[in-house]
């Protein structure tokens, strides 16, 4: 049978314990802290489940007759422990959340600034563009238009007017109905001959 010291040294030993299990959380979640947070916590439930098995099977065999003040105890230990670490998952959850805010925040600051200036890029490509194909238009196009004008103009000086075209016309029926005439003739004293 167990006297007062082993229960005192049981239940030191299970501060200590605790107080070690309470550490080794503690470092887990902050080195972990990067992993989502239904893992870190589902870690942690399932540290806690295991713990109070492993303290509830102890009690139960060790010290059946005082396991009322003994799981008084860890549950205390247990609530604190619990109220402590979910404060500073909290606490750790609000500073990444804040980080992440900020960062966000300056990036999507970059990608304005970047997207300014992508559209002056466009606006000073299209002003050059421009510039440049009113340049070609100028230096080509344009001085090849006038030569084509020139060229018509010439074309159109050569051309007789209408009432000459008219006259030219009219000889040229003449002329060509003479011609008949006349190979009508060529015919006629070819067979005679």
């Amino acid at each position: 049978m167990l006297d007062q010291n082993d229960l005192l040294a049981i239940a030191q030993l299970m501060d200590q314990k605790l107080a070690e299990q309470e550490t080794r959380i503690i470092g887990q979640v902050d080195q972990k802290f990067a992993e989502q947070e239904t893992r870190i916590i589902g870690r942690v439930d399932q540290k806690f489940a295991e713990q109070e098995t492993r303290i509830i099977g102890r009690v139960d065999q060790k010290l059946a007759e005082q396991e009322t003040r003994i799981i008084g105890r860890v549950d205390q230990k247990l609530t604190e422990q619990e109220t402590r670490i979910i404060g500073q998952v909290d606490q750790k959850l609000a500073e990444q959340e804040k980080r992440i805010t900020g960062r966000m925040e300056q990036k999507f600051s970059e990608i304005d600034q970047r997207f300014s200036k992508i559209d002056q890029t466009f606006i000073d490509l299209e002003k050059r563009i421009i510039n440049q194909v009113n340049a070609i238009i100028e230096t080509t196009v344009v001085p090849d238009i006038k030569k084509i004008a020139e060229g018509h103009h010439d074309i159109l000086q050569r051309l007789p007017d209408v009432a000459e075209q008219a006259e030219l016309k009219s000889r040229v029926k003449v002329l060509e109905r003479v011609t008949m005439e006349m190979r009508e003739d060529i015919d006629a004293l070819k067979k005679a001959n």
